[in-house]
């Protein structure tokens, strides 16, 4: 989850500032109706109860303060 596999050329590609140094959010995809938001202080935390194999999800307006368009 923290790293990229590029199979046909046998090569992991991490982060430059190491694994645990990447924001999560890079790993949700957008919703309005999200299963996620960011405390104040960057922790994820859930907004309801999420099934298993569920798609994990943030508002970005809310998450980064600006307006998203998508098409």
């Amino acid at each position: 989850m923290f790293c990229f596999v590029n199979n046909k050329k046998k090569k992991v590609d991490v982060p430059v500032f190491g694994m645990n140094a990447t924001n999560m959010s890079v790993y949700l995809n957008h919703s309005k109706k999200p299963s996620l938001k960011f405390t104040k202080v960057g922790e994820l935390v859930s907004l309801r109860k999420i099934n298993a194999g569920e798609e994990l999800t943030i508002d970005y307006d809310k998450s980064f303060g600006e307006k998203h368009v998508f098409k």
